[in-house]
């Protein structure tokens, strides 16, 4: 048996003495068992270009552009700095999206399964930024955001709740409207309607408490929504509760203060708060008008008496069963307006 001697100590002298018995047409197999060392390593040297540690080029060139990784301090860290353990708009994101689409596994990190490739490229953005980690982004049928971290899902494990409870007692609106964020990145949806003019922006999830606390963190940065229990089919039939903001001027509020990541969202959102139409709640009562009706009725006598002039044609001529017509309504109308002089 012969001496094994680390790697770590081979020296110039080792290797130049390896040649020179390579010069002599001896094998690997010869050289191992008189310079002692394994086979292995003499295979590497002769037939694989490699060299010890102390004169190898390469490993030179790695060990400088790896400094940062070596020291602890490189984004192969699994370590969280204590500065990010504090809640910031950046952690608020991140618990926002956990919420809703996020997945925390306690062996391996934090992981986030989406179809858009924006979505997963800003999680990964935002967790860089938070944790000064690296996380990574593949695609297996679908986008894949990963940290792979212990340390950081522990953290979220322990003390989301507590984040939680933190950002509905802040009074920091950038905060509140980056948690929004994260959760209607993963639960919500944008919807318009061109022909009808009607437009959407509502997030349905089946944690009853947080849609409560979305509803609650909206109004307080001044979106009124409402609340609605629904049956949503998933494997099966789960009840899920659903936030929904249907104004149109807290659409546009909703869109200044929140909005979404997510550009095919954010595309619909913004062409609904851009259109011109008007709303159902113009008329709340008298919901059975058609849009080409009001439409018409605000091109002649503007979007402020519509509500008026409904009410009057109501009371006059129909009951909301009968059969109006476009000529019907201008004639009733500008009879109207002779008798009450407007």
């Amino acid at each position: 048996m012969f001496e094994v001697i680390k790697m770590e100590n081979y020296t110039k002298e080792t290797y130049d003495k390896t040649m020179e018995l390579r010069k002599q047409n001896l094998g690997a197999k010869r050289i191992s068992r008189i310079l002692k060392i394994p086979k292995g390593t003499i295979d590497g040297w002769l037939y694989r270009e490699k060299k010890p540690k102390i004169i190898s080029k390469k490993y030179k060139i790695a060990q400088e552009k790896n400094k940062r990784y070596l020291t602890g301090s490189g984004w192969n860290r699994k370590t969280l700095p204590e500065v990010a353990k504090k809640l910031s708009a950046d952690l608020a994101y991140i618990c926002g999206v956990i919420l809703g689409d996020g997945y925390i596994d306690k062996r391996s990190g934090i992981e986030l399964l989406v179809k858009d490739k924006d979505f997963a490229e800003i999680f990964a953005l935002y967790l860089r930024r938070w944790s000064t980690l690296a996380p990574k982004i593949y695609k297996y049928k679908y986008f894949v955001a990963c940290l792979n971290s212990r340390e950081v899902a522990k953290f979220f494990i322990e003390d989301l709740n507590k984040l939680v409870n933190q950002i509905l007692k802040i009074r920091d609106e950038r905060t509140i409207c980056m948690f929004l964020r994260g959760l209607f990145d993963s639960e919500g949806s944008a919807l318009y309607d061109k022909k009808r003019g009607i437009a959407r922006v509502s997030m349905r999830i089946t944690n009853k408490k947080i849609a409560k606390y979305t509803r609650y963190l909206l109004a307080k940065i001044g979106i009124s929504s409402n609340f609605y229990i629904k049956k949503r089919k998933m494997k099966q039939w789960k009840t899920c509760y659903e936030v929904a903001i249907q104004k149109r001027q807290m659409q546009k509020l909703f869109l200044e203060k929140v909005g979404f990541s997510i550009e095919r969202k954010q595309k619909v959102l913004g062409e609904a708060c851009c259109a011109e139409f008007l709303e159902r709640a113009d008329i709340p009562h008298h919901g059975w008008y058609r849009k080409a009706e009001i439409e018409f009725l605000k091109k002649y006598y503007g979007s402020i008496k519509v509500k008026e002039i409904v009410d009057m044609l109501n009371n006059k001529f129909w009951d909301g069963n009968d059969v109006r017509t476009l000529n019907g309504i201008y004639t009733k109308a500008s009879d109207l307006q002779r008798v009450e002089k407007w």
